[in-house]
């Protein structure tokens, strides 16, 4: 349990009991976990009763009955968060007590925080303090999606005209949704911003900013459909890889970084900042051995003949860097050149309403198609679905098995090797 206590002057010795000092506070919480601050409040020293630790009962001491309950409610509140503290390491246990402490001020100082406000303050600190749950930065990603949503909720709120800590209720969900599907948007798109939504009023209430729990309400769900995207097959792979790219460029680093990408499983911002310290040989095998962007977890991946020879072709002079946006640019073109033009019929869903599309295949590869189709194609080469799942970062099969892409057809060869159809 966290030990919390006052003293004046930082308990440092005092000589002048007539001069006013600070009061600090004092929190531990175990070995290595001790915080101290000034609480913004002075007193004389032969006004502090050192063993109550309590301004002293004197009918001159008009604010005290003021300060002494800013400490009792103090001391009240950091009580709550006693177990929370106590499973901290050293480095989070500071982190958490000066948010604890700047939560109960801003609560003490502004008696209806702006719900804004408080977005905006969330995404600063995540900037530069580790989550105090995962002790890792926010990746520039996710900070990027932090802010679609606050900009998405503003322009909600120019509608609306309702949001706040209270406001956000089932009746807000319901007309934020009904808003989202008005601007045409997926429910993949909306679900994004809802999940946002709850992770700030979670993190809004863990700073008693607010005891409106109506998020966690089961109808207040994210709202998801399956994706209809693709996967390109080792044939087509195999096709981009052959292709002579020479006399271009940049068609030639975007088709080696889109191929290796579909060879190893890594995200474009994990291929796109490769260097030769990232090679790995073990036991005569090159590997790649990275630690992802997103989820600050670090993997090993073996590579086959054409991934090695990528690697090999840049290990010397650098890995190309280039962006998602400049891959989702050439890459189409280059699919068109290997001959990937069938027309595909699609489906989606947005502003409520399925659509269906008919595109060629070319125009239907996204950076994001390497990524996919390795998945796919180490799941119909038997390859382990937990094995693809340690370098996916899917955390259970059936996300893992939502996520790759296989036709009926592909589905029932799959099938049809199992013993049981022997």
């Amino acid at each position: 349990m966290a030990n919390i206590s006052f003293r004046l002057n930082k308990g440092k010795k005092i000589t002048d009991f007539d001069k006013s000092y600070s009061i600090y506070i004092r929190i531990t919480s175990g070995r290595g976990k001790d915080y101290n601050c000034s609480l913004g409040i002075k007193v004389k020293a032969d006004d502090w009763s050192t063993k109550k630790e309590r301004i002293k009962n004197r009918a001159n001491l008009t604010q005290r009955d003021k300060h002494n309950k800013i400490l009792d409610n103090i001391t009240s509140y950091l009580a709550d968060f006693s177990l929370e503290l106590k499973n901290t390491s050293s480095h989070e246990y500071i982190i958490r007590v000066k948010e604890l402490l700047n939560a109960y001020f801003n609560k003490a100082n502004a008696k209806n925080i702006s719900f804004f406000q408080f977005v905006d303050a969330f995404i600063e600190k995540a900037k530069t303090q580790p989550n105090s749950q995962t002790t890792k930065i926010v990746a520039k990603a996710t900070l990027k999606s932090y802010r679609t949503t606050l900009n998405v909720l503003k322009k909600y709120d120019n509608y609306e005209k309702k949001i706040s800590f209270n406001a956000i209720d089932m009746s807000f969900y319901y007309s934020f949704v009904r808003w989202c599907e008005e601007q045409d948007w997926t429910p993949n798109t909306i679900g994004g911003h809802i999940k946002i939504i709850r992770m700030l009023m979670r993190a809004a209430n863990e700073l008693k900013l607010t005891n409106n729990e109506e998020y966690k309400n089961r109808k207040f769900v994210k709202p998801s459909t399956e994706t209809d995207e693709i996967f390109l097959t080792i044939e087509e792979l195999q096709l981009m890889y052959e292709l002579d790219l020479s006399n271009d460029e940049i068609q030639e680093k975007v088709r080696d970084l889109f191929c290796l990408g579909a060879y190893t499983g890594l995200r474009s911002s994990d291929y796109c900042s490769l260097t030769s310290f990232n090679i790995l040989n073990l036991e005569g095998k090159t590997n790649l051995k990275v630690k992802m962007k997103k989820t600050g977890k670090t993997v090993i991946i073996p590579l086959n003949s054409n991934a090695k020879k990528i690697v090999e072709k840049y290990e010397q002079i650098g890995f190309p860097k280039v962006i998602g946006h400049t891959i989702n640019q050439y890459i189409n073109v280059i699919g068109e050149m290997v001959g990937l033009t069938e027309i595909q019929q699609y489906t989606s869903i947005s502003g409520g309403v399925e659509k269906v599309h008919h595109k060629r295949k070319c125009d239907r590869i996204k950076s994001h198609t390497a990524r996919r189709s390795f998945c796919s194609n180490a799941f119909l080469a038997k390859v382990n679905s937990y094995d693809i799942m340690e370098i996916s970062g899917h955390k259970t099969e059936k996300s893992f098995l939502k996520y790759i892409k296989l036709n009926t057809q592909q589905r029932a060869t799959k099938i049809g090797e199992h013993p049981h159809f022997n």
